[in-house]
């Protein structure tokens, strides 16, 4: 039995004086003018398992299936065939955009890792695709080949060989998804990444995976100008100090001002002890609760940032009047301002409250949930 293969609108025998080894690829026949029954007859394809086998044309030595794209067969005899295997054992991805490094943001960069198959392989770019890098253990280098940035199905036959440069290339320098932990970026000045792998298999069975991209960094400190009312700002002869008028755990403030600082004493009061606020909630009425502070004559209590109740009790009831997120702290102050201040705001509570609508003889229940209202018809 004689075949011939057809792709792209090409036939082709897979003899070796039809392979283009500058290309890297089998010249095809066009169909135009083409007598495919008598070639079909003489064809020196006598055998598809040719086309699973390794080859060697020259320096390289490869699979015929490998350099096919979609593909039928020709045959002159009706035949059913069966086929199980792989079109190739290895397959090349290069994302086509950049994953951008803010680096306002962005400061050391403590690992890079890719979840997948530790056969797999990926080199990076740092300008856009122009050129690619891998490492080699010790320091990061440049790969030799360049592939053009378009999908596969618009390559030139010139392009195709360029591709099938760097994807060897790729498997034979680049990086072990289990090596890419291990590598100190930070040496690189770059400020957009994006990756090319190469996906590898051993049989058709099996399942090469590629998930997702993982970095951990530190974050840089950037600045954010406070709006008006937002700290209480307190100027001294060598210091200023600065009091955020909300519950703040992690805030780095610094003040740019071209103004002299009168010369008065530096605030060495003492800070009261910041309150312990408990919170319970019985039909969308708030018991608020907290513990007694030493010198402390009176508590304020804030929601949402807005103060609902000063005075010497350690609890205070709050009915809600209606739907929304609501945020609780509570701060103690003292009498004796001239020995002690405020103390920092509480622990904070927080609830997100809802309530029945009536509407005709029905009635609703209205939440409102991360800035989204849903009603839904209750039985109650």
């Amino acid at each position: 039995m004689h075949y011939l293969i057809k792709s792209n609108d090409k036939y082709y025998d897979f003899s070796n004086s039809s392979y283009n080894q500058p290309n890297q690829l089998y010249d095809g026949v066009p169909e135009q003018g083409l007598d495919i029954t008598n070639w079909l007859k003489t064809s020196t394809l006598t055998d598809l398992g040719y086309l699973f086998s390794n080859i060697t044309i020259g320096t390289e030595t490869f699979k015929p299936i490998d350099k096919l794209g979609n593909f039928s067969i020709i045959s002159d005899e009706n035949r059913t065939l069966n086929i199980k295997g792989i079109k190739t054992n290895k397959e090349l991805i290069i994302m086509d955009y950049d994953i951008l490094i803010d680096s306002s943001q962005i400061g050391t960069i403590n690992s890079l890792t890719i979840t997948g198959n530790d056969t797999n392989k990926v080199v990076f770019s740092i300008d856009s695709g122009s050129s690619w890098k891998s490492y080699n253990g010790q320091s990061f280098v440049n790969l030799f080949s360049t592939v053009p940035l378009k999908s596969y199905n618009e390559l030139t036959e010139t392009e195709l060989g360029q591709r099938n440069d760097f994807e060897n290339e790729v498997d034979t320098v680049g990086i072990n998804f289990i090596n890419l932990k291990n590598i100190n970026f930070n040496s690189l000045n770059f400020t957009n990444i994006r990756f090319a792998y190469l996906i590898k298999k051993s049989t058709y069975t099996e399942n090469s995976l590629l998930d997702k991209i993982t970095m951990t960094y530190n974050e840089e400190p950037h600045l954010i100008a406070v709006k008006k009312g937002a700290v209480d700002i307190k100027r001294y002869s060598h210091t200023v100090q600065v009091i955020p008028s909300y519950p703040s755990t992690y805030t780095e403030i610094r003040i740019f001002t071209h103004e002299n600082f009168e010369n008065v004493d530096e605030d060495n009061r003492k800070v009261l002890d910041a309150p312990v606020l408990n919170m319970n909630n019985i039909d969308n009425q708030i018991a608020l609760e907290w513990n007694e502070i030493n010198n402390a004559d009176y508590y304020k209590v804030y929601a949402n940032g807005v103060v609902i109740y000063q005075g010497s009790e350690l609890n205070y009831t709050y009915i809600s009047s209606g739907t929304g997120i609501f945020i609780f702290a509570v701060r103690a102050y003292s009498n004796s301002t001239n020995t002690y201040k405020q103390s920092k705001f509480s622990n904070s509570a927080f609830i997100d409250f809802y309530k029945y609508l009536s509407s005709a003889d029905k009635k609703y229940i209205g939440i409102k949930k991360n800035g989204v209202r849903y009603r839904f018809l209750s039985k109650k």
